[in-house]
């Protein structure tokens, strides 16, 4: 079941049944509606208690090391299929490109090879170092990864870093790129996602910057980052803890 979002009241009903295909008897009198509120956070307690304010970027690093590598093929089973779609009908899907809004259709399971869809890197990969032994760890973190329409987003956002963009030169939906206050070439997705955009990115520096794998986006402005924060509250927490669950396998955390 997806589309199960934390911190949400959901009702449900249980209807017993015998009987198959086109002969199905359902109990008449069964109509009680149960209700259920879906828990903001459920990560293990006592996971951060390892992490002092005094050695707080060290303590994280060593904290989000203890991961296990997840195929970047398997990313359209796990996390198109399981999460970002909505079913809209018998075998219909309803998936979102996370920087433009923009929506497509599709029918049966998700195939990256015959869809306008790509996995964007929120860090780029070419923000990190494929000498690196951690290389292949680093571009297949679930937690950079996020689906976008390729030819319309992706290639347009190209390798560029997120700001603010002032003047304009391709728009498409709620994404466009162009030049910031400074003249500088910046990509600016949709507001609601900025506050996954300044995750992930804290989220990459800080878990591979100590294992030599990445570039450090020295030419990524503070500022969208920054101002990403007012967003990260609309940011779906069940999405970490799907991603969490599966790259974590330790951790007990509850969708």
């Amino acid at each position: 079941m997806n589309e199960i979002y934390s911190d949400s009241i959901y009702y449900f009903q249980v209807v017993p049944f015998n009987g198959s295909d086109s002969v199905v008897n359902y109990q008449k009198d069964a109509n009680e509606i149960f209700e259920i509120l879906t828990p903001l956070n459920e990560i293990k307690q006592g996971y951060y208690q390892s992490i002092s304010i005094t050695n707080l970027l060290d303590d994280l690093r060593n904290l989000l090391e203890q991961h296990t590598m997840v195929d970047y093929a398997d990313y359209a089973t796990l996390m198109m299929d399981k999460f970002y779609s909505k079913l809209i009908g018998p075998d219909s899907h309803l998936v979102f490109c996370q920087y433009s809004q923009d929506s497509i259709i599709y029918e049966g399971d998700f195939d990256f090879s015959i869809s306008p869809f790509s996995r964007e890197h929120i860090f780029c990969q070419s923000w990190m170092n494929d000498k690196s032994l951690n290389y292949q760890l680093a571009i297949s973190d679930y937690h950079n990864i996020i689906p976008v329409l390729q030819d319309q987003v992706n290639a347009v956002r190209n390798n560029n870093p997120f700001g603010e963009v002032i003047v304009v030169l391709e728009k498409y939906k709620s994404g466009k790129l162009g030049y910031d206050l400074n003249g500088k070439l910046v990509y600016e997705p949709v507001d609601k996602i900025k506050g996954d955009v300044a995750r992930a990115i804290f989220y990459q520096t800080i878990a591979y910057s100590g294992l030599d794998s990445i570039h450090f986006p020295f030419f990524q402005d503070e500022v969208l980052l920054r101002n990403g924060i007012i967003w990260i509250y609309l940011i779906d927490l069940n999405e970490h803890a799907m991603i969490t669950l599966i790259q974590y396998k330790e951790i007990e955390i509850h969708l």
